[in-house]
């Protein structure tokens, strides 16, 4: 069976074989240094697959190399995350350590990225199954054991990246506009996934064993982690900022997450009301710092509190007010997804700069500075070559000045 070009595209950058990939990719790069630590012949995955190149985020077309998918125009957008932004989010909690790996001699397309954090309370098992034929549909039956564990008591946790976690495109695998109720459902599915909650479990021996069947494109990371004295610290550092979504006014909070590797979820906790009552509103465990709340009229409040794999919460932040809408949120708020910047003019609506009628035009760039234009008289494509010449490397949103 072949793919049109458009599915081969989304089938790349959408599913979870990419995020196989991109492990694959660094655990070849890894083989290709000899023991002396000096590059060698590097005969993995073609590299250029993960060049997130985020000025591809034109809205709702899936097959782009970008994170995030955006549905919906310059003025009013939301983002999503594909599985290549929880790919990197996957990556980021392996350790400080490599720990030496011991394969079966035909892997397969298969592979293992194992570490130990500093303090030795922490270790990360990361395996992939990188198999892009249509027709093998199997899936890889994996032993896995984990030798002199230096701890006696662990919370055993299970992250996967496949076709049925992790995986928001399976839900709407349309370049389209997806219903309110879908993009709900979407961004729901859209957060690193955990096959089930953390399993507190006894080492014996110093050893740990575990049987796992891995579907083709698909990526799992197992944390075998030490029970930690206290509770998670209190979050900080919490902001919320309006944007204009597809279907409304959206809520973006951040905050800054915390240094542990033990956290199974931040809660953002909302109410109208700052003394409360207070209630969770994402429904899916997320382990980043950022949180679109689109269920929301007016003004609120926000908390966030972070809650480890023992099921032990923090302290609840200090209250962050949801700020007022601005002309720029939205640019604001890609800069805080991960965006790389690019060139182009927003909003997109050419027929405001081709009128003819000489015409002063504010420009921002991503960082808010701004330059006038006075009495303009040009067409749209004049005034981009114009604006990428003068200031490169920028995201702009344009408007008419008085």
């Amino acid at each position: 069976p072949t793919l049109s070009q458009e599915k081969h595209s989304a089938f790349l950058y959408a599913s979870s074989h990419v995020a196989a990939t991109l492990c694959n990719c660094i655990y070849q790069r890894l083989l290709g240094f000899d023991e002396y630590g000096r590059p060698g012949q590097y005969s993995g995955p073609d590299r250029s697959l993960f060049i997130s190149d985020n000025a591809y985020l034109y809205g709702n077309v899936w097959g782009y190399n970008s994170q995030l998918m955006r549905f919906g125009d310059s003025l009013k957008c939301s983002l999503v995350k594909k599985p290549i932004h929880n790919a990197f989010i996957a990556l980021s909690l392996l350790g400080d350590t490599q720990l030496k790996i011991e394969p079966p001699a035909d892997t397969s397309g298969t592979g293992v990225l194992a570490t130990i954090s500093s303090d030795q309370d922490q270790i990360a098992v990361l395996l992939f199954n990188d198999v892009f034929e249509v027709n093998d549909t199997s899936d890889k039956q994996i032993s896995l054991n984990v030798n002199n564990i230096l701890f006696s008591e662990a919370a055993i946790c299970h992250y996967r990246l496949d076709s049925n976690h992790t995986n928001p495109y399976r839900l709407w695998p349309y370049d389209s506009l997806p219903p309110e109720q879908k993009l709900t459902e979407l961004r729901d599915n859209q957060e690193l996934e955990m096959i089930q909650n953390p399993v507190e479990t006894s080492i014996q021996n110093n050893d740990y064993a575990l049987d796992i069947s891995l579907p083709k494109g698909a990526v799992s990371l197992i944390l075998l982690s030490k029970k930690t004295s206290g509770g998670p610290e209190k979050v900080d550092g919490i902001k919320v900022v309006a944007s204009e979504g597809l279907y409304g006014k959206e809520s973006i909070v951040t905050w800054n997450t915390l240094e542990s590797k033990t956290i199974k979820t931040y809660e953002i906790l909302f109410s109208p009301l700052p003394d409360g009552p207070y209630a969770r509103v994402n429904e899916a465990d997320l382990i980043c710092g950022i949180f679109a709340h689109s269920d929301v009229q007016g003004s609120g409040n926000y908390k966030v509190r972070a809650v480890d794999f023992w099921g032990r919460a923090s302290m609840e932040s200090d209250i962050a007010l949801k700020s007022s809408p601005r002309a720029t949120s939205t640019m604001h708020n890609l800069k805080h997804a991960a965006v790389n910047t690019f060139c182009t003019l927003l909003p997109v609506d050419q027929n405001m700069y081709c009128n003819n009628v000489p015409t002063n035009l504010e420009i921002y760039d991503i960082t808010g500075r701004k330059f006038i234009l006075k009495n303009v008289n040009s067409s749209y494509e004049e005034i981009l070559r114009y604006v990428k010449r003068h200031m490169p490397h920028s995201i702009y949103f344009i408007k008419k000045g008085e």
